[in-house]
């Protein structure tokens, strides 16, 4: 109950309502809430292919925290700040990966401007870097933030309305501000060229039938140019589309995306695409806190594409287990098999990781 609670307050509001209220003032409104997630990850593989725009660690991967701070400022207006520390074996770094200040238009319908996680794909808007709250040790293939296949943060104006009818309910988010944030880095036997993205317009939808509220389906859609830093310039057009089943014991996820990018010179106009499948299952055996689960990730990157020169083609069978040690942490153990098609190369490894929120 506990998890359900802290996740259905992140989604929802980005406001976390069950964290620990630091200071409040009952004439000012005014008030700070705190919560936060660790995560520690292990990897082994049987050989290391170097890969653009992906960073293959053996043994300790990683060590990360990510606080969320938010406060209500009036009736109306609430902020929200994520600031996350991480610390490899060669590096620490701190970022501020979000920053939003919302309004409270009327009980169904807020707008906001900041930073935001873009709200392109399910898993860029139900889920953060907090790890504790998903499945899975990592994000699936097409939605990783280091890969850069789908938009991972987005900077601009947001306007969120939920719509209820008597048999649906409907969240919808439109967005208008600045292109991708991250550049893609394009590999060159001189230089690389860097690609920026200038301006976005991004919508998502989700649906979720009245009757049956296990049941969550909708897409979204990105549209943004990009400039390179040798003069080129696309539009970048991104689709996506997903559908959830979530039970009380099993959970089925299924996303797909499009991204095309089309040239306005004459590198003529590509496609590329991105899926997963994943199904996950609470084992009624020790008081449920067992759930194996299994993902299918695909990415399908055009030869002929620019902007993804430094991205290649791949599969991804992952089989995992978590064990949730108590309320608020939990260890995976996954085992993976990928395919490289540029690269005709297969990697099998294992991984581990150790999630908690407080």
């Amino acid at each position: 109950m506990l998890k359900k609670i802290v996740f259905a307050a992140l989604v929802s509001s980005s406001l976390p309502s069950t964290a620990t209220t630091l200071w409040e003032s009952d004439d000012t409104l005014r008030n700070v809430n705190l919560i936060g997630f660790a995560h520690i990850d292990v990897a082994q593989f049987d050989s290391l292919p170097e890969q653009q725009n992906t960073q293959i660690d053996d043994g300790f991967q990683e060590a990360r925290v990510a606080l969320h701070l938010s406060s209500r400022l009036s009736s109306r207006i609430t902020t929200f700040i994520e600031a996350e520390l991480t610390v490899t074996e060669d590096n620490t770094s701190d970022s501020l990966e979000r920053w939003v200040v919302k309004y409270d238009i009327d009980n169904n319908s807020q707008i906001s401007a900041g930073r935001y996680h873009a709200p392109v794909g399910y898993w860029n808007q139900y889920y953060h870097h907090g790890r504790w709250l998903q499945i899975s040790k990592d994000r699936p293939v097409q939605s990783d933030f280091g890969l850069g296949f789908v938009p991972a943060h987005y900077v601009g104006v947001m306007y969120e309305r939920k719509i209820r009818t008597e048999s649906l309910t409907i969240d919808l988010d439109i967005g208008l501000g600045q292109g991708r944030e991250a550049d893609l880095i394009i590999p060159d036997f001189s230089s690389p060229v860097t690609v920026k993205g200038k301006e976005a317009f991004v919508a998502q939808i989700n649906v979720t039938p009245n009757k049956n509220r296990k049941l969550n389906y909708g897409g979204s859609t990105w549209v943004g140019d990009l400039k390179s830093s040798d003069g080129s310039t696309f539009e970048e057009q991104v689709f996506t589309a997903h559908f959830r089943y979530s039970g009380i014991t099993g959970d089925f996820l299924a996303e797909a995306s499009a991204v095309k990018h089309d040239s306005q010179d004459a590198r003529g106009n590509t496609s590329n695409y991105g899926a997963y499948l994943q199904y996950s299952h609470r084992l009624s055996v020790m008081e449920g806190r067992l759930r194996p689960y299994v993902r299918l990730d695909y990415l399908d990157i055009d030869e002929d594409d620019y902007v993804f020169a430094g991205l290649q083609s791949q599969d991804r069978q992952t089989l995992g287990i978590r064990y949730d040690v108590t309320d608020n942490s939990a260890i995976k153990f996954e085992i993976r098999h990928d395919d490289l098609k540029d690269d005709d190369l297969s990697i099998e490894s294992i991984h581990g990781q150790f999630s908690a929120f407080f």
